[in-house]
């Protein structure tokens, strides 16, 4: 069994459940996802589990199974034996440990980290697509399919919240305006116009300042929490122009173009690149995520 201890929200656990289904490929277990015990008491599913995927919420028995397979006595055990050598054995926290327990498979682990790479959803890539494929989409994003169908729409997400106000923005940086519109340029110079369509977690301040963009659309997501819906649309466009975000970054793997165009902000956090190389694919091209004093872009220009 394959404990996921579930950390941050929807784009940070698709890399834990990546990592999760890695390790099984090998040790052919079962898979449970635990997010907290208030959410597993109050019945709260975690956001993954959105998808249809094959896995369920941990139970404490799960984590007895993992960490104390003493038949009856496990319940006792797990009283009086906190610090065992086989909780630190089991528990796997990074990618090196990662790869270890893949080469020499044992059935029983906790994943506790969040293993973000490249290189783990790309060897698993036809299973991951499998689990992350919506059927559907709820009635309320029904207008947005054919918009984001179309052979030339590309996908800008433009994250603010935290990063725009809170301590976060000191740790990774907000990408500006310029990167989003030198974005554009560069793909329209290679592809010719471009219809982008802009989802935001504050599409008001997007209006305000890409009103100007020629063929833009403004996703106004519905508030009923289904985020992953919005990903799924996002993957959707035949490009994308993410932000330094682990939510667009999945939209943007799952996009199924053969010809896609992704762009990502340089660098990724604040003033330095992400710590692990294989972070992003080599094939997406990263372009400067602030305002500089280059000449302008003709798009630029019209701002």
């Amino acid at each position: 069994m394959i404990i996921v201890n579930l950390k941050g929200r929807l784009g940070n656990q698709l890399f834990q459940w990546a990592a999760a289904r890695y390790l099984a490929d090998a040790s052919k277990s079962e898979i449970v996802l635990y997010s907290g015990e208030r959410d597993r008491k109050a019945g709260r599913t975690p956001p993954l589990m959105g998808f249809p995927l094959p896995t369920r919420v941990a139970q404490p028995k799960d984590f007895r199974k993992v960490f104390f397979p003493f038949g009856k006595f496990s319940k006792q055990l797990q009283q009086v034996l906190l610090h065992v050598r086989a909780f630190k054995t089991r528990q796997i926290l990074s990618l090196d440990e990662l790869e270890a327990a893949r080469r020499s498979p044992s059935k029983n682990y906790l994943l506790n980290g969040y293993f973000m790479s490249s290189h783990i959803s790309d060897a698993i890539r036809k299973t991951l697509q499998q689990d992350l494929n919506l059927l559907d989409f709820t009635p309320s994003r029904y207008p947005y399919l054919d918009i984001v169908d179309h052979p030339r729409a590309v996908a800008l997400h433009i994250r603010r919240g935290d990063f725009a106000t809170g301590p976060a923005r000191q740790s990774y940086g907000l990408c500006s305006v310029e990167y989003y519109l030198r974005s554009l340029q560069t793909l329209e110079d290679k592809i010719g116009p471009v219809k982008p369509v802009v989802f935001s977690d504050d599409i008001s301040w997007c209006e305000d300042v890409l009103a100007h963009v020629p063929n833009v659309t403004f996703f106004k997501a519905p508030t009923d929490g289904r985020d992953f819906e919005d990903m799924m649309l996002m993957s959707r466009c035949a490009h994308q122009i993410i932000a330094n975000s682990t939510y667009s970054w999945w939209a943007a793997y799952l996009n199924k173009n053969p010809e896609k165009q992704v762009f990502a902000p340089y660098p990724w956090r604040a003033t330095k690149e992400h710590q692990n190389r294989y972070f992003l694919p080599e094939h997406w091209q990263r372009i400067a995520k602030y305002a500089s004093s280059v000449s302008p872009s003709p798009m630029l220009q019209s701002t």
